[in-house]
């Protein structure tokens, strides 16, 4: 089971959908990028987590997380809501 880590506020954008094939069938994907703000509680946020949005109950399935200002003001989450791993 899941259990919650931290809460914060975050952007989500839409990057792009896609079709993949999920046990036999085809399953639609579409790619999110997730920004929060670096902090002491998001730094140790990893692929084996996953994003939940709390207005809308949707999850998301972490895939890949960078830094892309390498000073750490920023974390960016790659995720997708396809069928949830795990």
């Amino acid at each position: 089971s899941w259990l919650p880590v931290v809460s914060t506020y975050a952007r989500v954008k839409p990057l792009t959908g896609g079709e993949e094939v999920v046990a036999a069938r085809l399953a639609g994907i579409v790619r999110y990028e997730i920004t929060v703000r670096s902090s002491s509680q998001t730094r140790p946020i990893g692929t084996d987590f996953r994003a939940v949005d709390t207005r809308s109950s949707k999850v998301y399935n972490i895939r890949a997380i960078v830094n892309p200002d390498e000073r750490g003001a920023y974390l960016i989450m790659t995720c997708d809501d396809g069928p949830v791993d795990g």
